[in-house]
């Protein structure tokens, strides 16, 4: 493809999205109203033991940023609040400008880092990646988790000390992410595991810095908070399909990390794959955005499984998670499901070369 065309076929991608998202692009994202309020609102209650507290988080919500996003309130781990503090020192719209910068440039170090596939197949992803638009119109911090993973599946055998902490970053998502955190980190290596477990250490002490000494409690309220306001109609996992039913949820979300655990010992590659993909299906809180995380994921696959290419790209085309705007993901999750139990199956019947030799 020549690079006039590979540059149609980039801006073509993204015109679609824009258009698909119209005026909410400035509407919303152009005027900082999404995700970005409750981050910036986070770095604001930083260190003043009212992180998770939901009359107070609202109130200095609408206070500093003019706005206010009613029953959402922070339920991420205290030392992301603490990160979050320095930009909170600017304005709101500096601010979020800063931010905005930061999450394209995440974006851009994600998919450099990336090991596999070829330049023009990494851009081709990116641009007409639905869930990857939606993470930047609705100013999450997916890229930096994007950047966490690349990193990780890059540093694994060369760099494990790196390859540990980027693991250990990870839990900026844990309720998506811990299954291949568990499964990529392996307990092969004593200097990733020590990097690990060092990193999280700094990271436990800035949640009781940011958090104050009883933020545990504090944010297992906060979570019973925001399980009493979600709205499961767009998200695409198990808890939307069982909502009524929490004993079938918490069997499916058994069975898909047992086929998780079950190809690992097979096939580490496609076994990651699997479990980005059951990280969607059993977190308990997960949207559009959040399915970004499948590109790494098929990108596993396709080193693995060349012939399984033209099935990945459900996981790129947009038409994959439209329905879910439309308060039916169940086509969405489908897909997602697909991933995860075909990732799982080719991991115990694969006949290739050793299980870790693609991640060499």
């Amino acid at each position: 493809m020549t690079r006039a065309r590979l540059l149609l076929a980039c801006l073509a991608g993204i015109a679609f999205q824009a258009f698909w998202y119209g005026p909410a692009l400035a509407s919303s994202t152009g005027r900082g109203v999404n995700d970005f309020l409750n981050f910036y609102t986070a770095g604001k209650l930083a260190f003043s033991g009212h992180l998770y507290d939901p009359q107070t988080f609202i109130a200095t919500e609408a206070s500093v940023t003019g706005y206010s996003t009613a029953n959402l309130i922070f339920v991420r781990l205290p030392w992301q609040a603490a990160l979050f503090w320095l930009l909170a020192r600017l304005p709101y719209f500096p601010a979020y400008a800063v931010w905005q910068l930061l999450c394209v440039s995440a974006l851009f170090a994600a998919f450099y880092l990336w090991p596999y596939g070829s330049r023009q197949s990494k851009l081709l992803a990116a641009a007409w990646s639905f869930p990857l638009f939606t993470s930047l119109a609705v100013g999450q911090d997916v890229p930096f988790v994007l950047l966490a993973i690349s990193a990780a599946v890059r540093f694994r055998e060369r760099y494990p000390v790196l390859c540990g902490i980027c693991q250990a970053l990870c839990v900026a998502k844990v309720h998506l992410l811990w299954i291949f955190v568990l499964v990529w980190l392996g307990w092969d290596s004593k200097p990733r595991l020590a990097a690990f477990l060092s990193t999280g250490g700094v990271l436990a002490g800035l949640c009781f810095a940011a958090g104050t000494w009883n933020w545990i409690p504090q944010f297992l309220g906060a979570l019973r908070f925001c399980e009493q306001h979600e709205d499961l109609s767009v998200m695409p996992n198990l808890h939307r399909i069982f909502a009524a039913a929490p004993t079938l949820e918490g069997i499916a979300a058994l069975v898909c990390a047992a086929a998780v655990f079950l190809a690992a010992r097979k096939d580490r590659s496609l076994a990651a794959a699997a479990a980005l993909a059951a990280g969607i299906l059993t977190g308990r809180h997960g949207f559009i955005a959040d399915c970004s995380i499948l590109l790494p994921a098929a990108g596993l696959v396709a080193v693995r499984v060349p012939e399984a290419r033209k099935a990945l790209l459900l996981i790129l085309v947009p038409l994959t998670y439209l329905p879910s705007f439309f308060a039916q993901p169940l086509a969405t999750t489908l897909v997602i499901a697909s991933l995860c139990f075909g990732s799982a199956y080719a991991a115990l019947t694969f006949r290739g070369p050793e299980k870790n030799e693609a991640m060499r």
